[in-house]
């Protein structure tokens, strides 16, 4: 869960605001007006991960032994300890909420999508679903439909941090400082660019995360299970919402892979070190099930 929290962050961005407030004060005999411009959120992060959590499980049939509204706190508060152990970018999301002016809130914001960026490291991922692989009864189709996610997914942070990189530069020139409207204008396309994109992502992202998170509910014993069960069985899903779950994702999955292949065709290549063991066992079953009769 924390993996898609994480990839939900941009759609955050767009709730930022261009905002300009004028104060005026006597000095000297003289009357003084400052402008004060900065960008502010509509709502801070937590709140807004919470919202996102909450659109995931309202997609979800969970066991009747599980009460959604706190299986959302569960993980809200998971989710959100986990993004708190990374100091940088704690720090960058901080700043985005609480920006002291213009300059300052355009830095963050390119920082904070070079992070995300570097993060999603999908040859990491394919890795940590090999030991999946061996703590479940999931098919072996799941697990490579799962690294085709993660492609799409550093596609999609790729092109939100080549398109937050392109336009930040307009944002910061010396007209758009001095012209509010300039800068206002500016953002906006900055924004509808990242949301164009993110309108082709979200879907998937929630459809990947609705399917996890059924898995993980249905395979935990307890509320604190629901993390990180032993182990992941289809014995304990009802199969129709499963299916309907995994329907649903990989229907999104090619949608997407349409979408961005397009635009970055060189991340659709698998790389694993097979120097791993765990890997190498990967490439042995694979191999097995292609010369299989």
């Amino acid at each position: 869960m924390t993996l898609g929290s994480l990839s939900g962050v941009p759609r955050f961005t767009l709730l930022l605001e261009p905002r300009e407030t004028q104060e005026t004060f006597r000095k000297w005999g003289l009357k003084w007006r400052v402008i004060k411009r900065e960008l502010r959120p509509a709502e801070n992060v937590r709140d807004y991960l919470n919202v996102q959590l909450r659109a995931v499980v309202q997609r979800v049939r969970l066991p009747e032994k599980f009460d959604p509204e706190e299986v959302i706190r569960r993980i809200h508060g998971h989710v959100w300890e986990r993004l708190q152990e990374d100091e940088q970018l704690r720090e960058l999301l901080t700043k985005l909420e609480r920006s002291k002016g213009k300059r300052d809130s355009i830095r963050a914001l390119v920082s904070l999508f070079e992070i995300i960026d570097h993060w999603c490291d999908p040859q990491k991922f394919v890795e940590a679903d090999a030991l999946a692989f061996m703590s479940s009864d999931l098919d072996l189709s799941f697990f490579v439909e799962n690294a085709r996610f993660y492609r799409i997914m550093k596609a999609y942070t790729t092109t939100c941090l080549m398109i937050v990189r392109r336009k930040a530069p307009w944002l910061r020139t010396d007209r758009a400082r001095s012209i509010f409207t300039l800068f206002r204008r500016r953002f906006e396309d900055l924004k509808n660019e990242l949301s164009h994109v993110l309108d082709h992502f979200e879907p998937l992202l929630f459809s990947w995360m609705a399917l996890h998170l059924y898995l993980l509910v249905c395979n935990a014993s307890t509320y604190e299970d629901i993390p990180q069960p032993k182990f992941i069985s289809l014995k304990s899903v009802e199969r129709s919402e499963y299916q309907r779950l995994l329907s649903e994702f990989l229907s999104n999955l090619d949608s997407a892979t349409c979408f961005f292949m397009e635009r970055c065709p060189e991340l659709f290549t698998v790389s694993i070190n097979l120097e791993n063991p765990v890997a190498r066992m990967m490439r042995n079953i694979l191999v097995a099930e292609v010369i299989s009769p």
